[in-house]
């Protein structure tokens, strides 16, 4: 099996090729299209992601865990969660297609979505789950690399201006069935499948028992996905580009999150089961990483956003600039939230899972509408931070129930470090980016004299990369 080492290695070559496959392709379809064309794509794949959720609805995570387990030990087959998730993708699809007029009034919006449901289809079929649970993030890692290379190459090839926008929905779904394809063809040479369907009993047990993650789920996609409806309701398709255009900066920063996310799932679930004393100590270290790297993803994007959102998407995205500089807050959270939202959900906690997100998910509900409907996209902004963070501390309350860590005070520690380095930098009147750098070296350094970050945590965290 591969070190430790080598699956980080794997993860984060092809998140960094494939996101920035993807990067590149938000930024020419920014530039191309403008804040009004790039808004009502944002939409109408906001739409989408919600019905990839409801696709899915938890099997994901369900089927990477039980593929990581023994295979005696496992409540479902892998041929059974195969064809638990093709028949979502289709159901969903089917009564989508009927319900969404009612939903988008706008026809073009309406047509641009309906073509970006169709993806529902080879997403089904994207096994990455069987990869993840066995750990071969390598071939996941080519999978994404061939979806997002495929559109974009594609769009380069055929869009220059909003004209071109009706046809993106096709170029979208030819990079998901390239990616499927492939996926499909060496999950096939593993023969996984060997162990038949044991009837539609099963496929039953197996719905009940993603529902409850799946629930907690789509509180938590409260925050990627809602907020440019919301906006696009409430305001103008034009704000929603332009908040589009700063989250995409922030999802960019939570390359290490996800990382850690794969990563915590099936070993966290392994150790939990095999030493507990172990797998507390283990995140422990992790958590610290964590706090340390999220403060300085946050301060970096907080104090070059001007120069980023310049550099990277032009004038007319200026407006974008100060969403991003509330937005980088996020990064900090969901770090820290992942770390116990995704804990319980390793450790088998699927109910305190689904509580903390779908009470902290549905006061963001509430708060991303007061904020695009009285306030302005600032206040989305703000209220999605808040959202992340109320799911969060929540989470945290369920999983210290189950695994004792110590994180109150290197929580506040670097919280406080953070506002020290930032009236730091204020003295500075240097470049964006500069300051960006400048001031996580600070930031760090700060931390390290706190002891948020110890010797023995970067000691563990080398000695985990076999270095």
């Amino acid at each position: 099996m591969a070190s430790i080492t080598q699956k980080i290695t794997h993860i984060f070559t092809g998140d960094i090729l494939s996101r920035g496959i993807a990067f590149i392709t938000t930024i020419y379809l920014a530039r191309s299209l403008g804040t009004e064309g790039f808004g009502l794509v944002s939409i109408a794949m906001a739409y989408l992601g919600y019905l990839v959720f409801f696709a899915d609805f938890g099997l994901f995570n369900i089927a990477s865990r039980e593929v990581a387990r023994d295979e005696s030990k496992r409540n479902y087959r892998i041929s059974e969660l195969l064809i638990l998730r093709i028949f979502m993708a289709l159901s969903v699809l089917m009564i989508s297609w009927f319900i969404m007029p009612f939903i988008i009034e706008d026809s073009q919006l309406l047509s641009l979505t309906r073509g970006f449901m169709l993806a529902l289809i080879p997403h089904s079929f994207l096994v990455e789950w069987y990869f993840i649970g066995v750990q071969r993030y390598k071939v996941n890692a080519l999978s994404n690399i061939i979806k997002n290379g495929v559109y974009l190459i594609l769009i380069l090839l055929f869009v220059d201006s909003m004209d071109q926008i009706p046809a993106l929905p096709f170029y979208y779904v030819t990079g998901l069935l390239a990616s499927a394809v492939m996926l499909i063809w060496i999950f096939l040479k593993d023969n996984p499948l060997q162990l038949g369907f044991r009837g539609f009993h099963i496929l039953w047990d197996g719905l009940k028992a993603a529902i409850t993650v799946g629930s907690g789920s789509f509180f938590a996609q409260v925050i990627q996905l809602f907020p440019p409806i919301a906006i696009g309701y409430f305001l103008t398709t034009s704000n929603a580009g332009e908040y589009s255009a700063a989250f995409r900066l922030i999802i960019a920063g939570m390359l290490i999150d996800r990382i850690f996310v794969q990563l915590l799932i099936p070993n966290l679930s392994k150790q939990w089961s095999e030493d507990k004393e172990l797998a507390t100590l283990n995140m422990d270290h992790t958590m610290r990483l964590m706090l340390v790297l999220g403060a300085l993803a946050s301060i970096g994007l907080f104090l070059g956003a001007p120069d980023f959102i310049l550099l990277v998407f032009g004038s007319e995205f200026e407006n974008s600039i100060s969403i991003v500089m509330v937005l980088s807050f996020l990064l900090f959270v969901t770090f820290q939230n992942s770390i116990f939202s995704h804990g319980l959900v390793a450790l088998g906690k699927d109910l305190d899972y689904l509580k903390a997100t779908s009470i902290g998910g549905a006061i963001g509900i509430v708060l991303i509408a007061i904020g695009a409907s009285q306030f302005g996209v600032l206040a989305v902004a703000a209220a999605v931070v808040l959202s992340e963070f109320f799911i969060g501390t929540l989470a945290y309350y369920w999983y210290t129930k189950h695994m004792k860590v110590h994180y109150i005070m290197p929580f506040i520690l670097t919280i406080l470090s953070f506002f020290v380095t930032y009236k730091l930098m204020d003295i500075v009147r240097i470049q964006y980016w500069v300051e960006a750098i400048l001031g996580a070296v600070i930031l760090f350094f700060i931390l390290l004299f706190a002891r948020v970050i110890r010797k023995k945590d970067i000691n563990w965290f080398l000695l985990k990369l076999g270095l």
